[in-house]
């Protein structure tokens, strides 16, 4: 079977952007490096890439997400992990670039999703909070 369909939201004003993304599993099938925010897409002309803000991850037991930066080797960003039932909540304007920046060669500065393991009743939310520039 494959992936489900997801509900997605993006709202964008000037630099500042906010994107939700929502699947929830009526079998299997996976999704391999989906775009969430996809760069070339973003309005006013901000098509560097995006500083990523925050990240809110909700995902149920049974499943794997993976949100990188695409790029030649995709850039790490967060992952939650088979069994974890736990919300990941990264405030990432602390940092010193007050933000999460793509740093990876090759990097289109998208948000990509990865999961593993789906099944019947599977869910996964993602709230992402980004600055494009």
């Amino acid at each position: 079977m494959a992936a489900p369909t997801p509900t997605t939201y993006e709202r964008q004003v000037g630099h500042y952007g906010f994107s939700i993304w929502s699947g929830l599993w009526a079998g299997t099938g996976e999704f391999t490096a989906t775009a969430l925010v996809d760069v070339s897409g973003l309005g006013g002309g901000y098509s560097n890439g995006v500083k990523l803000l925050q990240m809110r991850m909700q995902t149920t037991s049974g499943i794997s997400a993976l949100l990188e930066f695409d790029a030649t080797a995709n850039q790490f960003i967060a992952k939650s992990s088979i069994g974890n039932v736990d919300d990941i909540h990264i405030d990432f304007r602390d940092n010193t670039d007050h933000g999460l920046v793509k740093t990876a060669a090759g990097s289109t500065g998208d948000i990509v999703l990865t999961t593993l393991s789906a099944a019947s009743a599977d869910e996964v939310t993602i709230y992402l909070w980004w600055y494009a520039n």
